[in-house]
């Protein structure tokens, strides 16, 4: 079947017949007047690759000691076979080349750092120069004193603007103390309580600051038996607050403290606290409550879209645990 082409179609074959009618006058052209350049082209190349191969044949790759001698020798050795000389130059040569290398890296060296001048001979100074020498000084002095002017001008004012800086500056205010309020049972390491009132230890005046002693400190923290007015307790519900815990505890004594351990990611609590009294009786009597059982105030089951749980609670109650608050050492679940 033959393909008819539609009307689409045909401004297509219009172009494909008219890039072909181009390359063909571009072939004719090149035939006819550009034959005769790229003939030539082609021989200059040969020339040049047969003169090199000619000129290698002449140059050797290894030396005396049988070591390949290197690119860069064979091309300085190419340059000499031109040239019309041996291509391994002599010693006395060799030292010449080298030396003329180091002083042209110098001379180098030197134009880059600004440091070479023109000299001029002496016979060839006339008349006319010395006056211009002498215009010159008498410039560059003025350009001097001028210059020492300014510069002494700013240093003045440098002086004053420092004066009035320092005036400016206020006196040096002593930081104020803590607001926080220090708990009872917290003892100053500097005095040991010695000056009242109680006071933070960053406020005593016994104080020796030493860089570097806290990060020893930490892994000192907690080995140290604590306070007997200090409890542990565990076994509380999730959503317990500190005046619940101090209401919970308030017919043993007087709470002083009560702090929460809450998980590291949401920040609620974890069902455990410590609790400290002003009395060792009142501790005392919190810790006989260990085993009473109290209402699980805390929604532990999942819960739907709607907000709803799905179940209720299966621990309707909770069984506390007090005991007297251990160190580190005992506490660790390192060694157990």
């Amino acid at each position: 079947m033959v393909q008819e082409t539609t009307n689409h179609d045909k401004p297509l074959v219009e172009e494909q017949t008219t890039r072909k009618k181009r390359k063909e006058k571009k072939r004719k052209l090149e035939d006819s007047s550009g034959q005769d350049e790229k003939d030539l082209r082609r021989a200059s190349r040969r020339a040049k690759r047969q003169e090199k191969q000619d000129l290698l044949s002449k140059v050797p790759k290894v030396d005396g000691d049988g070591i390949q001698y290197t690119k860069i020798q064979i091309k300085r050795m190419l340059k000499r076979v031109k040239r019309g000389l041996h291509p391994v130059p002599t010693e006395h040569e060799e030292l010449e080349r080298l030396q003329n290398e180091a002083k042209m890296r110098k001379d180098d060296e030197a134009e880059f750092a600004g440091l070479t001048y023109q000299k001029e001979d002496e016979k060839g100074v006339t008349q006319g120069d010395d006056e211009e020498e002498e215009t010159g000084e008498v410039i560059i002095e003025a350009i001097e004193e001028s210059f020492d002017a300014s510069q002494a001008s700013e240093e003045e004012s440098m002086k004053d603007g420092n004066d009035q800086v320092e005036e400016d500056k206020a006196p040096f205010v002593k930081k104020a103390k803590r607001s926080k309020p220090v708990p009872p049972d917290y003892t100053c390491q500097a005095c040991n309580n010695k000056f009242k009132p109680a006071h933070w230890i960053y406020d005593c005046s016994m104080k020796v600051t030493v860089r570097g002693r806290n990060q020893k400190k930490k892994k000192l923290r907690g080995i140290n038996e604590p306070d007997s007015r200090k409890i542990f307790v565990s076994g509380l519900p999730f959503d317990v607050k500190p005046a619940d815990v101090t209401s919970l505890f308030k017919a043993c004594g007087k709470v002083v403290n009560c702090k929460l351990i809450k998980f590291g990611d949401t920040g609620r609590c974890n069902g455990q606290a410590y609790v400290s009294f002003d009395t060792d009786e009142a501790a005392s009597k919190a810790m006989k409550l260990s085993g009473t059982m109290i209402e699980n105030t805390s929604d532990d089951a999942p819960k739907k879209k709607g907000g709803k749980s799905s179940e209720p609670s299966k621990r309707k109650q909770l069984k506390l645990k007090v005991s007297k608050a251990a160190n580190r050492r005992a506490t660790s679940m390192k060694g157990r």
